[in-house]
């Protein structure tokens, strides 16, 4: 009776490792699901102001060919503005050579959530197969 409870408590342990580190992969992969889309650039940054939005990452090249990769926090009338690296930045449209904004690619995104699921159910599939709950004589 105690090696049954042993065996199971392993089995349940090994499946809460394998669901913990499938999470995991998750998460890392999620970065995955994510394209840079090109943003059309002029000086006076209406296209820039129509096609981003406060809360985007974009990744901005300026005409001296310095790259940041920036969160936005605003658009305002000149300028794009927001933090990169911890920092407050403020980036003139007249600036910007090329400007590229991060989206979640929802095709990427399925697909790996539905993978990453499936392969959970066969983890827990085969580890239940090779760990089954062995039965003592009481």
């Amino acid at each position: 009776m105690i090696r049954k409870i042993v065996v199971g408590a392993l089995t349940s342990s090994r499946t809460r490792h394998l669901a913990s580190n499938a999470l995991v992969l998750l998460l890392s992969l999620c970065a995955a699901c994510t394209t840079m889309r090109p943003v059309p650039v002029d000086t006076v940054g209406s296209q820039i102001r129509s096609q981003v939005q406060a809360g985007d990452t974009v990744r901005v090249l300026t005409q001296d060919n310095r790259s940041e990769t920036i969160q936005v926090t605003a658009l305002g009338d000149t300028a794009l503005v927001g933090t990169a690296a911890g920092a407050r930045v403020e980036v003139p449209y007249q600036a910007i050579q090329r400007l590229e904004v991060r989206q979640v690619s929802g095709a990427k995104t399925t697909g790996l959530i539905i993978g990453v699921v499936a392969a959970i159910l066969l983890g827990v599939a085969i580890s239940g197969a090779e760990h089954p709950n062995i039965h003592i004589g009481y």
